[in-house]
């Protein structure tokens, strides 16, 4: 999740406990950040409530996802809207895969429950998600231009 060339730098996160994070620069945009050995996880970084501004689903505007709410505390993981659980259960991330893949297994409720696959990218309080919730039968997508093919929900949150 590769198109991500660039060069490696290692800088201070801005961490009181002298953390260090390896970020390497992209095309445009794009920044994967990774974080090193025995520095704060991916998972604390995600930590926290994160707002959906925009989704597409099989490349289509999706506006009943925007306003979403995503929650992750610990290896846990949530999904609301006004107050309702939508989905929940356990997640986990592989920063170092290129592109960094995500993994949630939905156990909370009945909708989409399963393990839906996917891509991320985080860049300051933006977070990109791509996955195959809609269809757990297709493979993690290999980049976000894959995201436009049907089965497949990409959704731009921030915090």
């Amino acid at each position: 999740m590769s198109a991500f060339g660039g060069k490696a730098d290692i800088r201070n996160s801005g961490s009181d406990s002298g953390d260090r994070q390896d970020s390497l620069g992209g095309l445009g945009r794009r920044r994967i950040t990774r974080w090193a050995k025995g520095t704060r996880s991916m998972e604390t970084e995600l930590e926290g409530t994160w707002f959906a501004e925009s989704a597409t689903l099989g490349g289509e505007a999706a506006p009943k996802i925007v306003g979403q709410r995503l929650s992750f505390n610990g290896d846990r993981f949530r999904i609301t809207k006004e107050g309702k659980l939508l989905f929940g259960g356990n997640f986990s991330v592989d920063a170092a895969a290129e592109p960094p893949s995500i993994q949630f297994e939905q156990s909370e409720t009945q909708t989409l429950s399963g393990s839906w696959l996917g891509i991320y990218e985080l860049d300051g309080n933006t977070l990109r998600i791509c996955d195959n919730a809609p269809d757990m039968t297709k493979p993690r997508p290999k980049n976000f231009g894959e995201c436009a093919a049907a089965g497949y929900v990409l959704i731009r949150f921030s915090r």
